[in-house]
This record gives structure tokens, C-alpha cells and sequence, in this order.
């Protein structure tokens, strides 16, 4: 199965199997980091309208259609093992072998702030934590 590495932290890179997928636009990008950051199921409507605010809803539903075939198309999505898509709303797959920098930064801090120490610096397993979290940033 592919593997899709994205590192938003310091600039956006997007890694493939380890080659850059050729994007048409900035906003297949952005989809793709929303729909990697927020896994879950999103309307279309909804993403239209985040990702196309100013113009009016057919419009704005047609970009997206377009926007998510140049997506699959840059992500090589024959197969269809990315997404889930339906008339309605939209997916990343929870099966989709996606890393994504920000969520491992998050869940590197998130063990110091839930382990309970004295003091931070003596805690062996939150110095790890925060070391890890730096390696992300």
C-alpha cells in the first residue's frame, strides 16, 4: 500500500512513496491537509464552502468535484484507497497510510501535559516526548 507523508509544520511538503505528487493548485492541497488533519467524514457542501466561501453554490460544488479529481489524479487514486466518496460528503479513509506532522506534534506534547511529574526535566519518558515534538517542528 502507498504511504503519504505530509509536513505542514515548516511549509508544506507532501511526499508520496517518497516523490512530490504534482498538484495543479493550492487548493488540492489544502483539501488534502484538511481532510488529513480533521479524519472524518465532511460534507461537500461544507467543503465547498470552506474551500470556495465567496462564490455561489453550484459553482463552488463543481470546483470541488474538479478539485478532488486532480487530487486523485495527483495521488495516483486508480484504486481508490485514499478516499471515501459519496454524492454527499467526503473522506480520507481510516485505512489510508497518511502521516501528517502536526497530529505527531500534538500527540507528542499531549503525553507531557497527561503524565503527571514534579518536575518536567527529571521525567525521563516527557523529555522524550518533547524531544520528538521538536524533531516534528
Amino acid at each position: 500500500m502507498a504511504s503519504l507523508n505530509i509536513h505542514a509544520l515548516n511549509g508544506l511538503q507532501i511526499e508520496l512513496n517518497g516523490d512530490r505528487p504534482r498538484f495543479r493548485s493550492v487548493k488540492e492541497r489544502a483539501m488534502l491537509v484538511y481532510l488529513a488533519l480533521e479524519r472524518k467524514s465532511h460534507s461537500r457542501l461544507a467543503l465547498a464552502g470552506l474551500l470556495w466561501p465567496d462564490e455561489e453554490e453550484r459553482r463552488a460544488r463543481r470546483n470541488l468535484s474538479q478539485t478532488l479529481l486532480n487530487l486523485r489524479k495527483a495521488l495516483a487514486d486508480d484504486d481508490h484507497s485514499w478516499f471515501d466518496i459519496s454524492t454527499k460528503d467526503m473522506s480520507l479513509k481510516p485505512s489510508a497510510d497518511v502521516f501528517i506532522d502536526v497530529v505527531a506534534f500534538k500527540k507528542a506534547l499531549q503525553h507531557t501535559q497527561n503524565h503527571e511529574q514534579e518536575l518536567l526535566y527529571n521525567c525521563e519518558p516527557c523529555t522524550l516526548s518533547l524531544e520528538q515534538a521538536r524533531q516534528h517542528y
